[in-house]
């Protein structure tokens, strides 16, 4: 008959239930909107642990990026940073050739939209995950700086009395109406205004925004996007959250993130399934980041069965799945290293098995793990890009 045991941990104040067999095994304390029934084939998990940890997250080694948002003639990683990159300078040229001021505003915001859709994409889904490598930071920067630029010469051009005029009446082809689209200029300028906000709020979480101090930059990138998470267009408000979400964790307003950050278990919005995964992902990663490692642990375990369920196709419920690995390898090392330090040996020497074990399960022989990815880091908002990737239509040259 198994026995149970506790021990008081005077460091932290901990006190930790224990099963003769398995290490840790008390119910995790997880809130009352998300528990689920504890699968019958896995054994209790660990109850919570307080205090805040600060480990960096462990990565299980080199992980690639889902191979999804690549066009047919890409094979790899390096190729597809090159077909990225060569559509960004296509835009911008396009820009310089441009016979009126409106072409040359609607291409500018396009480079700009494309820079912050999917040149900062492999670095954001990889800050996200908690497994950026070398050289992802110089990269965002150049692309940060590459997009403001574009950003900067718009917001001049759409400040020039003569674009404002050029702008300023509907097409020809229109008579006005009520039901009729906005101005050009007017447009544009919202264009402009949603793009900034992401492209600030993206400057401030890579720590490349320059200014005031990085408290006031952040609260005020963030009341910059409260706007964008009311916004019913596909993708704005999943990606309002995510980057909310980071900037508040940046200034250390925890609460404010978890607030913003749905919750773990709820069923991912149809047409946002990507983006809004990440945030579920977040949310587990902000709440072992707390302290609260065993309720991350047992959300995670759940996450990774929901994938089977959430996602259509075999490839991105295998992704989807290591991608809730890699940020379990996060928790397990973090949880191993804060009962270290409490003293309580057993309990990590079980947290260091279970990273082992997870450590295992994502290296499959020699092929390192593929996780999900966001594909656009940023909705493409830009009707000029949309245009161009409608089927039969060309990128520009």
């Amino acid at each position: 008959m198994m026995h149970t045991r506790t021990r008081s941990l005077a460091a932290g104040g901990l006190v930790l239930a224990m099963t003769a067999g398995w290490g840790p095994s008390a119910q995790a304390q997880i809130p009352e909107s998300q528990t689920t029934t504890q699968p019958a084939d896995r054994p209790a998990e660990p109850v919570e642990v307080q205090g805040k940890s600060t480990t960096r997250p462990a990565s299980p080694g080199a992980v690639t990026l889902s191979t999804a948002p690549y066009p047919a003639e890409v094979a790899d990683e390096a190729e597809y940073a090159r077909h990225v990159r060569q559509r960004t300078d296509a835009l911008i040229e396009a820009a310089g050739r441009a016979g009126d001021t409106q072409g040359r505003i609607e291409n500018l915001l396009a480079a700009a939209n494309w820079i912050l859709a999917r040149q900062i994409e492999p670095q954001i889904t990889r800050l996200l995950l908690g497994i950026e490598e070398p050289g992802d930071a110089e990269a965002l920067t150049v692309s940060l700086t590459l997009g403001q630029e574009q950003l900067e010469a718009a917001g001049q051009l759409l400040a020039d009395p003569d674009a404002q005029a050029e702008g300023a009446q509907p097409p020809a082809d229109t008579d006005g109406g009520e039901d009729q689209p906005p101005p050009a200029a007017q447009r544009l300028e919202a264009l402009h205004g949603d793009l900034s906000a992401f492209a600030g709020a993206v400057a401030v979480i890579a720590g490349v925004a320059s200014g005031d101090d990085a408290m006031q930059r952040a609260r005020r990138s963030a009341s910059r996007l409260g706007v964008l998470l009311e916004d019913t267009r596909p993708g704005v408000a999943p990606a309002a959250v995510l980057y909310q979400a980071l900037l508040f964790a940046r200034i250390e307003r925890m609460d404010r993130a978890m607030t913003v950050l749905d919750l773990a278990l709820r069923p991912l919005p149809s047409g946002a399934e990507v983006p809004s995964f990440f945030g579920r992902l977040l949310r587990c990663r902000f709440l072992g980041r707390q302290g609260s490692h065993a309720v991350a642990w047992s959300l995670l375990l759940r996450l990774e069965e929901r994938c089977q369920d959430w996602f259509d196709t075999p490839q991105t419920r295998e992704e989807a799945t290591a991608s809730v690995g890699v940020v379990r390898l996060e928790v397990a090392r973090a949880w191993k290293e804060s009962l270290a330090q409490a003293g309580a040996a057993d309990e990590s020497a079980w947290c260091r098995a279970a990273e082992e074990r997870i450590r295992d399960s994502l290296v499959q022989g020699d092929a390192a793990p593929r996780v999900m990815r966001l594909g656009d880091a940023v909705p493409i908002l830009s009707e000029l890009l949309a245009a161009q990737d409608a089927p039969g239509e060309a990128t520009p040259d």
